[in-house]
């Protein structure tokens, strides 16, 4: 299972539990969380890295291949790099995922770094139902460590992360975030049939 713009998996536990233990769950944390490690900008690519790594896992199929949001994307794109090397997908499951259009032109969005805060926060606002945005005087006012700083308070008061975590996390969560709303859905020149499960919030 494939996360969502943050790249974070942790929000997929209580999902995991409910299948129950007979129920193997996989879910995919975003390379560059760390904040070390630059984040991936292309869903072929994403797909390619996780596939490399379900392989380490479980060699051959079938599988069962799902994702939340732009996971939902690059769930789908796997899929179709599997059917394509001739791996069987038993099923696709999609949980409230844009159109593909709307990722279908390489978006360059030139923002600062306080503008993309405000953007995450509203994201996880939303998500959460936790108001936790920030001034924007507060973020223009400070250098760019300063505002992870202020990103990491905003978050451990709505007991998203610890107060202690590391600024390169809270930045990997901004850059991560930042990749995954600019990213640029392929064309795909043949569709693998797939039998897909389409999940949408009421």
């Amino acid at each position: 299972f494939i996360p969502g713009g943050g790249g974070n998996v942790l929000y997929f536990y209580a999902l995991s539990q409910q299948l129950g233990n007979d129920q193997p769950f996989y879910a995919m944390q975003a390379i560059g969380l760390d904040g070390t490690t630059p984040p991936l900008d292309s869903i072929a690519v994403m797909a390619q890295a996780t596939i490399a790594e379900i392989k380490r896992v479980r060699p051959t199929g079938p599988y069962i291949i799902g994702g939340h949001c732009v996971g939902g994307l690059i769930a789908f794109e796997i899929t179709q790099q599997l059917r394509a090397a001739g791996d069987e997908v038993e099923q696709l499951i999609i949980l409230d995922a844009p159109a593909p259009h709307f990722f279908q032109e390489k978006k360059e969005i030139a923002l600062g770094n306080a503008e993309w805060i405000g953007i995450l926060l509203n994201s996880i606002e939303h998500m959460t139902g936790k108001r936790i945005s920030i001034a924007t005087e507060q973020l223009h006012g400070g250098d760019a460590e300063n505002q992870l700083q202020l990103l990491r308070q905003k978050l451990a008061e709505a007991n998203m992360v610890p107060a202690n975590t590391p600024l390169s996390q809270i930045k990997g969560l901004l850059d991560v975030f930042k990749a995954n709303a600019q990213l640029h859905f392929p064309v795909q020149e043949k569709i693998w049939n797939v039998p897909l499960t389409l999940l949408r919030a009421s």
